[in-house]
């Protein structure tokens, strides 16, 4: 009887933790389904609307594209701000900034980290 029990406990405690990685992941790529969005956004006000990078990502704070939008606009804000400061310089400390709200990792935080050399 303690066997039974045992395995069904086992099983139970299986299924949830592998519910709680599924629910891990699907947060994570809604994340990178954003960060695609914006970066699209980003590419396409360059090239047919000529706007400035400072203020297009001003703009994608306004859009509602969560963490990523917020972080966005911290980013515009503070390069209109201070103009003697690069935008990669900036980038990169909100990014470090954005670790704690975010799931970045690996791959990914190098990607978001060299996106600046790619503007």
């Amino acid at each position: 009887m303690l066997k039974i029990a045992g395995v069904i406990l086992c099983t139970i405690g299986c299924a949830g933790y592998g519910f709680s990685k599924i629910t891990g992941w699907k947060k994570e790529l809604e994340e990178i389904n954003l960060w695609i969005l914006v970066f699209q956004k980003i590419k396409s006000r360059i090239l047919y609307q000529r706007e400035p990078l400072g203020e297009i990502c001003l703009q994608m704070e306004e859009e509602g594209l969560g963490v990523c939008g917020k972080m966005t606009g911290r980013v515009g804000r503070l390069s209109t701000q201070k103009r003697s400061v690069e935008f990669a310089d900036i980038w990169r400390s909100e990014i470090k900034n954005m670790e704690k709200e975010s799931f970045l990792s690996g791959k990914k935080k190098e990607l978001l980290y060299k996106f600046p050399d790619y503007v």
